[in-house]
């Protein structure tokens, strides 16, 4: 799962009673992307933002799918 949020955002989703039960979020299997920050702005693609926050970007997703089951 991609959202955007903060630090406090995967916890609460985990406290939520309803979205708690979705095992990528049980997991902690969510890609968090801070608010904003450049990598937000960029996450509408265009030819110059994907160069520009790529590596970010993938390192988020790829830290997220260590916890999927």
């Amino acid at each position: 799962i991609i959202t955007y949020g903060d630090d406090k955002t995967l916890e609460a989703l985990q406290k939520d009673p309803l979205l708690g039960k979705i095992n990528a979020i049980k997991n902690g299997a969510v890609a968090v992307i801070p608010d904003n920050t450049p990598l937000a702005a960029s996450c509408t693609p265009t030819p110059l933002s994907i160069n520009y926050t790529i590596e970010e970007y993938l390192n988020l997703l790829g830290n997220a799918c260590k916890n999927a089951k």
